[in-house]
């Protein structure tokens, strides 16, 4: 049932079933055209041609991957990624730290913290004493 107030789209809709339903209750049927078959050889063809090129593309891209591979593993063999205990005790000792271009790697910088609700930035100063250097945040 079709109210007078509802939306054009629904009466639409509405319609358009109605008449679906009758033409399956008349058993109405479309007729295939005539080109039909050229046009299923047609898509087909297309299909095939399709395949090919995806083939094409995989097997391009399977050679370009093998490639880099070759590649990365002359490089690797050339490169020396041996780490000596002096630079691990270097980088270990930096850690925690910030660099004071007067008193060099500190430890134990102070931070300002601004007003809740400034948009003033966290400033960090050196934990040296009479040292005025800072860092803006981190």
């Amino acid at each position: 049932p079709v109210n007078p107030e509802d939306p054009e789209n629904v009466k639409k809709h509405l319609a358009t079933m109605a008449n679906l339903e009758a033409a399956k209750v008349c058993n109405h049927r479309r007729t295939i055209p005539k080109t039909w078959k050229a046009s299923l050889e047609k898509k087909k063809d297309r299909l095939n041609i399709l395949k090919v090129r995806a083939k094409e593309a995989q097997d391009k891209l399977k050679r370009q991957a093998r490639d880099l591979n070759e590649k990365y593993r002359e490089n690797h063999d050339i490169c020396d990624f041996k780490v000596n205990q002096e630079d691990m005790d270097d980088k270990l000792s930096k850690t925690n730290k910030m660099f004071c271009p007067k008193h060099g790697w500190q430890r134990g910088w102070k931070t300002s913290r601004p007003v809740a609700g400034s948009s003033a930035p966290q400033y960090w100063f050196c934990p040296v004493k009479g040292c005025r250097t800072r860092h803006r945040g981190r």
